[in-house]
């Protein structure tokens, strides 16, 4: 410390202040590239799991809504009602399908695969069952169509 102590106080503080002033500039640039990793964390948890969440919940009330609309079908005489409930599975359907193939594009691990397949296979099912009950109700067996639908909700 004797070579600090032959500079002036002059020289003495702006050699201080040129040393604070490289610390905070590496303390600076340790915490921007730490931010980084957090952004690239969270990114990442957005896309991998928030994502399939929404989509997963997003096709649960799709079902709802296909459950609810046929079973407004099997109650509502009214042909123009009938003829709307069936517009709207028809594009519910569609938006499933929709819904299944995003979750599908998604990076999935090796149990969200197996169980993706099993809904597949569950959810033709349960459009020919809800197919059947369509048909009844379109052929006016509302008896049947309330038989089918029971055994619908069973199999859910």
């Amino acid at each position: 410390m004797k070579f600090f102590r032959k500079f002036s106080v002059g020289k003495r503080l702006v050699f201080s202040y040129t040393l604070l002033f490289i610390i905070i500039i590496l303390v600076g640039i340790i915490g921007l590239k730490s931010l980084s990793k957090v952004n690239d964390a969270s990114n990442s948890m957005y896309e991998d799991d928030l994502v399939s969440i929404d989509i997963l919940h997003r096709l649960d009330e799709n079902s709802l809504q296909i459950n609810n609309d046929i079973l407004s079908l099997i109650y509502d005489n009214d042909e123009l009602m009938i003829k709307q409930l069936n517009d709207n599975i028809s594009s519910a359907y569609a938006e499933g399908d929709s819904l299944v193939e995003k979750y599908n594009e998604l990076n999935l691990d090796d149990y969200q695969k197996k169980e993706l397949s099993n809904f597949n296979e569950s959810y033709k099912d349960y459009r020919k069952k809800g197919q059947s009950v369509l048909d009844f109700v379109k052929g006016n067996k509302y008896n049947d169509a309330i038989l089918d639908y029971r055994n619908l909700a069973i199999s859910q």
